[in-house]
């Protein structure tokens, strides 16, 4: 199957750099085009007790400097929104996209127990393709 429109959800570089050579790579491929969305939680950035802490939450500049460091020959547009409802976000802007490229990481078992799987929520509740990119954390 061919994708002409690619959407990477990232999180963090820590955990996503390598989805996103991933990526840059299927567009390549593809002659498609990739946008790059990043959900800045209001949480974003304080500790947890009981889950790692929330990801940092980035500006549209450093996402571009994170694009930058990675050879490629595509176009990233670069999206941010600024919400809690990361599910929701991710579910709405995948409607306009053929595939959507996202890491996967165990979670701990009080992640589970208390959010769930979001990679998993994603995969059940869109309508496009997804490729998931297992992590090393």
């Amino acid at each position: 199957m061919k994708y002409n429109k690619i959407m990477i959800s990232f999180e963090d570089k820590n955990h996503d750099y390598e989805v996103l050579k991933h990526a840059m790579d299927i567009t390549e491929r593809n002659g498609a085009t990739l946008t790059l969305l990043h959900i800045n939680s209001g949480h974003a950035g304080y500790p947890s007790r009981v889950m790692r802490p929330l990801e940092h939450s980035y500006t549209e500049e450093e996402l571009r400097d994170i694009v930058n460091e990675i050879p490629h020959n595509v176009t990233v547009n670069i999206e941010l929104h600024k919400t809690d409802q990361i599910l929701e976000a991710i579910v709405q802007k995948s409607k306009e996209y053929d595939l959507l490229v996202m890491g996967h990481r165990h979670a701990s078992f009080i992640e589970k127990l208390l959010r769930g799987s979001l990679d998993e929520k994603v995969i059940n509740n869109v309508d496009c393709d997804v490729l998931t990119v297992k992590q090393n954390n």
